[in-house]
């Protein structure tokens, strides 16, 4: 159920430099560069060495074990953001699966869009980030973390007292469930979480002038003080990890609300990853493009049999989430070959 009403007309398209379907292929080719690694211990490994043409090196030394982008891709294929994507972990990436991602997330910003995604390997440490400091409207999303901060801080194993709001609004995102559920806990459980997890101190921007101009006229102060904000990936990743750490704390109301947050009606994440395992995930969307407002995003927890990781995929396209799982997809893909 979308947050607003209003629908107006697609941007412009944006003229790509190159066939869209040449993307992967170069991407491939410019990974094929071999190099020296040496992960140091621990989970969060790092690289170092030179190697490939004329001994360029392989990362970038600014950014440990984050991809030089002249390596990833040729000179006419470097985006504008040349921070992307940044991958960090214990293994080097598989060349397809990456070329994959790539193709994907330059489709979403040729149709005029802009997306951000960040996850997180709980076991390894390993991360892929893209625009992860890039704010979106969170549109529903934030109803996941909100809930979780309403059962952790104020119910506990007393949820079912409240379990027909809480799961209308896991399920099929009811904005009038939520609505009242907001209205009375109010905003202090949620700025309890915000402060545990340390997501209103991480650095945020927005991803269009109109994303900006939209989140200057909120009301509410802190990130905690809205019924709707505007989230980096990095801050819901922040936000989820603390969601995650109640969720699977084993105590009743943890296991109850768990357990709805592995049914919701619409998620690009569980429809791309319920097969792998448990998937507890809160999607949001809204169809405006011109205001600022326009979304579609996903985050969540997945948890396998080869360990558990957090996702977050924020776009300003206005509810598409089949475009979404061409990004969830091959992030999750990604996942599995840095900690194979």
């Amino acid at each position: 159920m979308s947050d607003r009403c209003r629908v107006t007309s697609k941007p412009q398209r944006r003229i790509p430099v190159v066939p869209i379907a040449g993307i992967a292929a170069a991407a491939v080719l410019a990974l094929g560069i071999h190099g020296r690694m040496a992960p140091a211990a621990g989970a969060h490994a790092t690289y170092a060495g030179t190697g490939g043409i004329e001994n360029t090196e392989l990362f970038d030394a600014a950014a440990e074990a984050s991809y030089a982008p002249s390596l990833l891709f040729p000179s006419e294929l470097v985006p504008s953001n040349p921070d992307w994507p940044q991958v960090s972990g214990a293994q080097k990436p598989s060349r397809s699966v990456m070329g994959e991602l790539i193709e994907a997330t330059r489709a979403i910003e040729d149709e005029g869009y802009e997306v951000g995604y960040a996850l997180l390997d709980l076991d390894t440490g390993a991360t892929v980030t893209y625009n992860a400091d890039t704010a979106f409207y969170s549109a529903s999303s934030i109803k996941g973390p909100y809930v979780t901060s309403v059962v952790e801080y104020e119910l506990g194993d007393a949820v079912k007292s409240d379990a027909s709001r809480i799961s209308a609004i896991l399920e099929y995102s009811d904005n009038a469930a939520y609505s009242t559920l907001r209205d009375a806990y109010g905003n202090t459980p949620f700025a309890k979480l915000v402060e545990a997890t340390g997501a209103a101190s991480l650095p945020s921007h927005g991803a269009t002038d109109a994303v900006d101009a939209a989140a200057r006229i909120q009301s509410g102060a802190s990130i905690a003080d809205n019924k709707y904000e505007f989230f980096t990936p990095n801050q819901m990743l922040a936000l989820w990890k603390g969601c995650y750490e109640y969720l699977s704390g084993g105590s009743a109301g943890a296991e109850w609300l768990a357990s709805e947050f592995e049914k919701p009606e619409t998620s690009a994440i569980r429809v791309t990853a319920g097969s792998l395992g448990t998937t507890w995930s809160k999607a949001g969307w809204y169809p405006d493009e011109e205001s600022g407002y326009g979304t579609t995003v996903d985050a969540g927890a997945v948890r396998t049999g080869d360990g558990d990781f957090l996702i977050v995929v924020m776009t300003t396209m206005p509810e598409d989430f089949t475009t979404m799982e061409t990004i969830v997809s091959p992030l999750i893909t990604l996942r599995a070959s840095l900690v194979a």
